[in-house]
């Protein structure tokens, strides 16, 4: 038991002949039979209280219940009759308070307790659940965090549950008997009488939308995302539509500069690129890779003709590029030297792996799945890195890539395929409310969804392009209540309509 300023914590103390040796009062066939701690030095206690004291009796006298204490001094509290509300206090024969709330100067300075006596206070169980929780809701009783599905013994009376952290477009819903009824402004009030289980459930305000991004090619599929989501964005970032490798770390950095991932062929600026660009106000493209991927001479071209400052980041080769991204996000963004590995060469896994880095904060750097460079691994050194999360299966990153390093395996988040990748990592996630899908075959297009998915808190998923497969299929129906949007990156012959129609009906 836990001592604090002379009160012991957790307990009632009860006016029974058990405890105290007197007889309990009874009047008009009412009984005072505890005495709860409401107040210690003015705060509410979290918990009930005993107050230790050196005696306590009750007696009758006239009709009137009188409560005795002695600590130093005499308290006698008279209640009226009628309604057992109290009537006066008196402290050695003097009024002081017809409040229904008495103070117990223990005999220590500044120490006080607060007892507020109540006739017939019991407690009944109480509990709260929200069905399929998959949105963090959190839950306040009482103005006190409350953890939901958790029985406990709750005083009877007046009480108000209040859900925060809903996410926008959704509505707390109380269920009863089958029937669903709003919570208004996310606060329900209630009476506790006698034991009480409460059901509640998170619901859309409207039914999933469906939105295809598509252009004739991967370069105006880019700017119809950047068009749609980022409307007058500060920064761009550009990268080769054609090696896409350089592409696969900037998702992150998208994601921090709040910026769309625009794609060039290397040698020209798509028309539907440059009236995109055109069209903001930014100011600086962030360009990722190496002049062999996006040549000087497009550099100076967005320079001269568009007015827009140039940051290159590149090294030789896909591997140092990720890892200059990697210092860039660690030194300017506040990311952990913690990374997420994946293949450089077979890109699905790394585009699966965007969102989770966003979410943890780990940069991502390729590997050619056997061996890190030297260069990277120095660079990892140089920012004390000792954990890695791989995201693939051992034939995309071998088992014994860390092998002579100082880095140690944290995770391995994988699938039998890279579809099943996708959702492995997707569950990774927290607060999913949106899809984005993109091929897993013909991936190029997945290369922008990055940036979608970062600024739309949502997992890429891969599919196949025709059919949707089994691992995919129960992810969505687990999350269903959860989204709002499914956004689909690329044209009907990367994604089939039928495909997405399919995945828009799991969600009903």
């Amino acid at each position: 038991m836990t001592k604090k300023k002379g009160i012991s914590f957790f307990l009632i103390f009860t006016l029974f002949l058990t405890i105290f040796g007197v007889n309990s009062v009874e009047a008009k066939g009412k009984i005072i039979e505890t005495a709860f701690v409401t107040k210690i030095d003015g705060k509410v206690p979290r918990e009930d209280l005993e107050l230790e004291v050196n005696s306590m009796e009750l007696k009758d006298k006239e009709g009137i219940n009188i409560l005795y204490l002695e600590n130093g001094k005499d308290y006698e509290i008279k209640y009226n009759e009628d309604n057992y509300t109290l009537k006066s206090i008196k402290i050695d024969d003097k009024v002081v308070s017809t409040n229904n709330i008495f103070k117990l100067n223990t005999g220590k300075e500044k120490e006080f307790v607060y007892l507020d006596f109540i006739e017939n206070i019991k407690y009944s169980k109480f509990k709260a659940s929200l069905i399929d929780n998959n949105l963090n809701v959190k839950v306040k009783l009482d103005d006190e965090a409350y953890k939901l599905g958790e029985e406990i013994d709750l005083k009877k009376g007046e009480h108000i549950l209040e859900f925060t952290n809903i996410p926008e477009g959704f509505y707390v819903y109380k269920v009863e008997d089958g029937i669903n009824t709003i919570v208004k402004n996310a606060s329900y009030k209630f009476t506790l009488a006698s034991d009480l289980n409460l059901e509640f459930k998170i619901v859309r305000e409207k039914e999933v939308a469906l939105k295809r991004f598509s252009g004739k090619d991967r370069y105006e599929t880019s700017a119809k995302i950047a068009e749609n989501i980022f409307k007058n964005p500060e920064n761009i970032v550009l990268v080769n539509g054609i090696n896409e490798a350089d592409a696969l770390s900037a998702g992150p950095l998208a994601y921090e500069l709040k910026a769309p991932i625009l794609l060039t062929n290397g040698k020209t600026i798509s028309k539907p690129v440059a009236d995109y660009i055109k069209s903001t106000k930014a100011s600086k493209v962030y360009i990722v890779g190496g002049s062999g991927s996006v040549p000087n001479s497009l550099k100076d071209e967005l320079t001269d003709d568009y007015g827009i400052a140039d940051v290159r980041i590149s090294g030789k080769d896909r591997y140092e590029t990720s890892i200059q991204v990697a210092k860039l996000l660690i030194e300017d963004y506040n990311y952990k030297n913690e990374i997420i590995l994946a293949n450089g060469i077979n890109a699905a896994d790394a585009i699966s792996a965007s969102p989770l880095a966003i979410q943890e904060k780990y940069p991502i750097v390729l590997t050619n799945g056997r061996t890190i460079e030297n260069t990277v691994l120095n660079k990892l050194e140089d920012f004390n890195t000792k954990d890695a999360v791989i995201v693939g299966g051992s034939g995309s990153v071998s088992n014994k890539i860390l092998d002579n390093t100082n880095i140690t395996l944290e995770e391995r988040i994988s699938g039998k395929d890279r579809y099943e990748t996708s959702v492995k990592v997707a569950e990774e996630l927290n607060n999913i409310n949106n899809i984005v899908l993109a091929s897993g075959v013909n991936y190029i297009d997945a290369l922008t969804a990055s940036s979608l998915a970062g600024s739309k808190s949502a997992p890429v998923l891969l599919v196949d392009g025709r059919t949707i497969n089994y691992s995919t299929e129960k992810y969505i129906k687990d999350i269903k209540n959860n989204i709002l949007e499914i956004f689909v990156v690329g044209g009907t012959g990367s994604v089939n309509s039928d495909l997405a129609k399919e995945m828009l009906n799991l969600t009903k």
